[in-house]
């Protein structure tokens, strides 16, 4: 039996603000991070582009294109109408209102590949080597505490990537939360 995914629906004041612009004719992703003290363009946008002067810091990011700030904000006296989730601002004469993408969350694995469970959606070996040689980023959780003969030995892939990256999964969680910080 397989389940079908439904995308999730989010509130708005839980969603980051993102949204798509145009810049000498390529759509380039934005995000607006009113907490945020700096704004920044990513490396990529930076070079297809061709841009010589970039009047903000440039980093190497996969989050997306441009992230505004609280300078851009500042800067362009921009006022965020928090229920609506938009941004307005004027440039020159004009009124421009910024809206952002919808509030929704989708799955990236076909619904056709994903096993019901009760309580977890799983995709099997296969499935799994796939999205590995896929181009895309995808993350893995591997759980422990199953008897060890209910264990089908892991792909040479992924027993490789656990070996890379060792120090990322600890052999003992801690007990409790964190202590609470500034």
């Amino acid at each position: 039996m397989h389940a079908q995914p439904q995308p999730l629906e989010l509130d708005q004041r839980q969603q980051i603000f993102r949204t798509r612009f145009t810049i000498r004719g390529r759509v380039c992703n934005l995000i607006i991070d009113g907490g945020s003290c700096i704004n920044v363009a990513s490396k990529t946008l930076i070079e297809k582009l061709n841009l010589d002067e970039v009047m903000c810091d440039v980093l190497s990011m996969d989050a997306c294109h441009l992230l505004l700030g609280r300078p851009w904000k500042f800067d362009r006296d921009c006022v965020h109408q928090g229920r609506e989730n938009t941004y307005s601002f004027k440039l020159g004469k004009k009124k421009i209102t910024l809206t952002p993408f919808p509030p929704t969350l989708k799955y990236t694995t076909p619904p056709s590949l994903v096993e019901h469970s009760e309580d977890v959606l799983m995709i099997g070996e296969s499935e799994t080597i796939q999205e590995l040689n896929s181009k895309e980023v995808i993350l893995i959780l591997l759980a422990k505490g199953v008897a060890e003969e209910a264990w089908l030995p892991l792909p040479a892939e992924i027993q490789q990537l656990l070996r890379n990256y060792g120090d990322v999964f600890p052999a003992e969680l801690p007990s409790g939360l964190p202590r609470l910080r500034g």
